[in-house]
């Protein structure tokens, strides 16, 4: 990730600014060291109807052989045909306006070399991927068994890239579109593990959204099921829950408008914090969390200033009645920041219900993961996975809510459009245009 970045802030802006059109079997590599071909044979993949690619800075005509990338970055060729019937596709930009879809592989888990060679000892999944790289339409009785049936009916989004079966999907409105691997059996139980027991043993429902985004097999759900079920250390970790509070209604608007504040005990005590400051936005269910020696207002308020410092006060506070939340010196800061203020009481505990419940959630992630005792190294990795993890209740990431954006993942590569990489002011306006009327609609 630290090269990509670094190749980009070097790249001269103005190597991006024309497209023209590279015929059937031609290469161009561009200034980033990024190698981009249209060529059928070389991939594997069907040719495109009208390939183009990202120009390089040199103004020689010589077609280039394709060559390794230096860079260490997997580059999935643009020449796929992205069909315009699929409704997960609806949306989707034109050929003309966007020629190239750049699937960049960051901190993989698997390499493409990999994810193929598993798929060749597939029996059904080569079968199909072979079928995809053929231009000849689906007969009516192909694959029409049940082991193949789930593939038929996502024909039009499958393909082949890097000699790799992948399926295309767009996972809401603002997210571009993506290339998720379609697993082969031999390597499922491996990524169930990363998706499960690596991040925070997270339930059914939420480790299967977050894996709808970056992986694909049939019948998804019921191995998803299935594992959750037996995992040792959920069933170790699950606590007798006392029964809920109704959640309250508080009425909120936009990201960072209303932050509800509490306190969490911890044990054990680690190097003295035995405390946690809690911090939940309303909105988007972001979530922030520090250790705390004491619980004291000189203690809680440096944390609180520099959450500030990088998201802004928000409108309001919501917390309980203790007495640091009620003590002059609190007040009176919240007040030079121009922050209301409004409370539960211990007669209403559903007042402040939302705070209480990512309490419980980040105590079940702690608990769950019995091999790490110490609770205080570990909190920030806790939290990015919370922050990043699709929420029940928004069916958004946290982080997607806050940032607009979806947040990098360290499993399987992450699709980019051409324009995704140039230099271009206008694209500001547009994607803010883009960003206020998705956010209207929701």
């Amino acid at each position: 990730a630290i090269r990509l970045a670094t190749m980009l802030r070097r790249a001269d802006p103005t190597t991006f600014r024309t497209r023209p059109r590279v015929p059937p079997g031609a290469s161009v590599l561009t200034t980033t060291g990024v190698l981009l071909t249209s060529s059928a044979s070389a991939t594997g993949r069907r040719p495109a109807r009208s390939p183009t690619a990202i120009p390089a800075k040199s103004k020689t005509s010589k077609r280039l052989i394709p060559q390794p990338v230096r860079s260490g970055l997997d580059v999935v060729p643009p020449d796929s045909v992205l069909p315009d019937c699929d409704p997960e596709l609806s949306g989707l930009p034109k050929p003309a306006e966007v020629p190239v879809i750049a699937t960049v592989l960051l901190c993989s888990k698997w390499t493409w070399e990999q994810i193929r060679l598993a798929q060749d000892t597939d029996p059904v999944v080569s079968k199909v991927r072979d079928r995809v790289g053929d231009d000849r339409p689906l007969a009516r009785k192909e694959f029409v068994s049940k082991a193949f049936v789930a593939y038929r009916r996502l024909w039009p989004t499958l393909d082949v890239g890097n000699g790799v079966l992948v399926r295309f999907l767009r996972v809401d409105p603002l997210s571009p579109v993506r290339t998720v691997p379609v697993i082969p059996d031999s390597l499922r139980q491996d990524t169930l593990v990363h998706f499960h027991s690596a991040p925070a043993h997270f339930g059914q429902k939420r480790m299967l959204e977050l894996m709808k985004q970056q992986v694909y097999w049939p019948n998804m759900h019921v191995d998803v099921e299935a594992f959750v079920h037996n995992c040792r250390g959920c069933i170790l970790g699950q606590s007798a829950r006392p029964p809920k509070a109704p959640l309250g209604t508080v009425p909120v608007g936009r990201p960072w408008h209303t932050v509800a504040v509490d306190y969490l005990d911890m044990t054990p005590a680690v190097d003295g914090k035995r405390h946690l400051l809690v911090l939940q936005d309303y909105f988007t269910k972001w979530a922030e969390a520090f250790p705390l020696d004491t619980l004291t207002v000189a203690e809680t308020l440096p944390h609180l200033l520099d959450i500030f410092r990088r998201f802004g006060p928000p409108v309001r506070i919501h917390s309980d009645q203790g007495a640091q939340f009620e003590s002059d010196l609190f007040n009176r800061v919240l007040a030079a920041l121009g922050i209301k203020r409004s409370h539960s009481t211990v007669y209403h505990p559903q007042g402040n219900g939302l705070v209480e419940r990512f309490n419980r959630s980040l105590l079940d992630m702690l608990r769950k993961h019995i091999v790490i005792p110490n609770w205080v190294e570990n909190l920030p990795a806790l939290l990015w996975i919370y922050n990043t993890s699709i929420h029940s209740v928004t069916g958004f990431s946290p982080y997607k809510l806050m940032f607009a954006r979806d947040p990098p993942t360290d499993f399987m590569p992450v699709t980019l459009l051409a324009t995704d990489l140039m230099y271009d002011p206008t694209t500001y306006e547009r994607y803010s245009s883009t960003l206020r009327a998705y956010l209207t609609e929701q």
